[in-house]
């Protein structure tokens, strides 16, 4: 009786060890993006792309907006045009014909299939 209840412990503890050091189910994060955040380019994009960790979520016929990127001017006025496209992995929207110098605001939304929610922003800066 005594070994079993011996074998019993030992094996409770190696289970709350093990459960307890999974790691957490991973949410989506940003792998990329073109432009890239914080640099500095000298041809203005017709379109900003993100790439991300995980298959995004898309809801079709929802009015609600599951997926947005927005993308201001230096002068903050909104020059993304059109809706998100999402392709498994990567939303992208189009701009318009950009010419003013200086950092532009990309900021997103994102939900990944698991329903997870990622929203974050970044710069970049275009140059003449």
């Amino acid at each position: 009786m005594r070994k079993i209840k011996s074998l019993f412990t030992a094996l409770t503890i190696i289970g709350v060890l093990v459960i307890s050091g999974s790691p957490a189910s991973a949410h989506t994060e940003i792998l990329k993006s073109s432009p890239a955040a914080d640099k500095i380019i000298s041809v203005m994009p017709k379109s900003i792309r993100l790439t991300f960790g995980e298959k995004l979520l898309v809801v079709m016929g929802s009015k609600s907006k599951a997926n947005s990127i927005t993308v201001k001017s230096p002068g903050n006025k909104i020059v993304s045009n059109g809706k998100v496209k999402v392709v498994a992995n990567i939303a992208s929207i189009n701009l318009v014909t950009l010419k003013e110098s200086g950092k532009y605001q990309v900021t997103f939304r994102v939900v990944a299939r698991d329903g997870h929610v990622l929203k974050d922003s970044f710069k970049f800066e275009f140059r003449k």
